[in-house]
């Protein structure tokens, strides 16, 4: 028995869609085993705002009652968008009692609420990394007596937005390019997963730019009297992590596609966020501020290798040629006891050059745990276990900084 179902009730008017099911059923014993084929054509979804893409998919389950089937899961896409990511294709669940009796995966659940759904596309979580590099600038100044509130609090505010317009934007980027298709291994993002519209989170991206640019400038306009002619250079500097941030995986030649994002993290989580913060406070620079300098732009370079190596297999399928999908899976594990290593030994390096033996104590317990937890990325068997990792590895960074803090109030 051929069945061709069509389901008018899941077509929008603003869209041109057609959804068409071939059930190809046969009874045995009240039970039935079927072939379910879902085509997608043409489909034009403003929630995706991706244009034109042909989708197919196809799943066969088996032994399920006449009238349940669950069309999904194994897609093939082109352009690198889940079919199942359009808001106006629902999936059909069996009912529970026969759930059990299925293999497909359920689908990733959304934010119900609007301001939910914005609230994890910003990924508040990255902030604490991307905050410890400005943070430890401050502390620096703090340290050589030159500390100004109001410069610390705008360059904190300046680097939130930055971290949080490069969220957006690598969301809206990634989806563009592909990247976080189906075969994504890390968690949901909104304008691939249908959450947030591609067009709303241009319209993100362009406020979070605004805001940036004027926070940034507030800083540079509160810092040139101590600082001088250094403010255009400094300036200079923001129009350049502004650029990066949007321009890691959006436009038609990303240069996170190139491999080239760990010399931006290095770059702007490291020297530019440290010795930067530090200069606009104190208008000086001194060497020794290499050193901690150097060790968060290795630790927040680390983060970034552990999300590589996460989706190094999605990354190469959309031809996102990172360092990992250059060097394969064991040259990105050497690569990250490369820069774990040299990012602890330079804040040790630091502690000693100080002569401070108590900080260098205070430094050695996330140094030694950030240490040991290279032993255990050797063990991973799945990718989806360096997901936790990303977490500990951002968080004992920033404990690093905490410490810092420590020390000098104890100090």
């Amino acid at each position: 028995m051929l069945l061709l179902l069509t389901n008018p009730n899941t077509i929008s008017n603003d869209i041109f869609s057609k959804i068409v099911f071939y059930r190809i059923a046969k009874k045995k014993n009240n039970r039935i085993k079927n072939s379910i084929h879902c085509k997608f054509s043409y489909c034009l979804c403003p929630q995706n705002g991706l244009g034109q893409h042909k989708y197919t998919h196809e799943k066969v389950f088996k032994d399920l009652p006449l009238r349940k089937f669950y069309a999904s899961s194994n897609i093939h896409t082109q352009g690198g968008v889940r079919a199942n990511n359009c808001p106006y294709f629902r999936k059909m669940k069996p009912d529970s009692d026969h759930s059990a009796q299925t293999s497909a995966p359920q689908a990733r659940s959304q934010p119900v609420s609007h301001f939910a759904r914005w609230l994890s596309a910003l990924r508040l979580r990255t902030l604490p990394l991307a905050l410890s590099g400005v943070g430890m600038g401050n502390l620096l100044a703090w340290q050589t007596g030159s500390f100004d509130g109001f410069t610390a609090a705008a360059s904190l505010s300046t680097a939130a937005l930055l971290q949080i317009l490069s969220n957006l934007a690598n969301d809206l980027g990634d989806a563009t390019h592909g990247a976080d298709g189906i075969h994504r291994v890390g968690p949901a993002r909104a304008v691939a997963g249908g959450a947030i519209a591609a067009s709303d989170m241009r319209m993100a991206v362009r406020l979070l730019v605004v805001l940036s640019v004027a926070a940034g400038l507030t800083l540079l306009f509160r810092a040139h009297s101590v600082v001088g002619m250094g403010v255009w250079l400094m300036l200079a500097v923001g129009l350049t992590a502004t650029w990066a941030a949007i321009r890691y995986t959006m436009g038609e030649k990303p240069y996170g596609y190139a491999g080239y994002g760990d010399v931006a993290v290095w770059l702007f989580f490291g020297p530019t966020a440290v010795l930067g913060t530090a200069f606009l406070h104190s208008g000086r620079l001194e060497w020794p501020w290499m050193l901690p300098a150097i060790g968060l732009g290795c630790l927040s370079t680390a983060v970034l290798n552990l999300n590589n190596l996460r989706d190094r297999e999605g990354d190469a399928r959309v031809g996102k040629r990172t360092q990992v999908v250059r060097m394969g899976p064991s040259g990105g594990l050497l690569y990250q006891v490369v820069l774990v290593g040299v990012g602890v030994g330079a804040f040790w390096g630091y502690a000693l050059c100080l002569g401070e033996f108590n900080l260098l104590l205070a430094w050695t317990l996330p140094g030694l745990v950030l240490l040991y937890s290279l032993t255990r990325l050797y063990r991973i068997q799945n990718p989806t276990e360096f997901d936790p990792w990303l977490g500990r590895t951002a968080g004992l960074t920033f404990l690093f900084v905490v410490l810092f803090v420590i020390w000098q109030w104890m100090h």
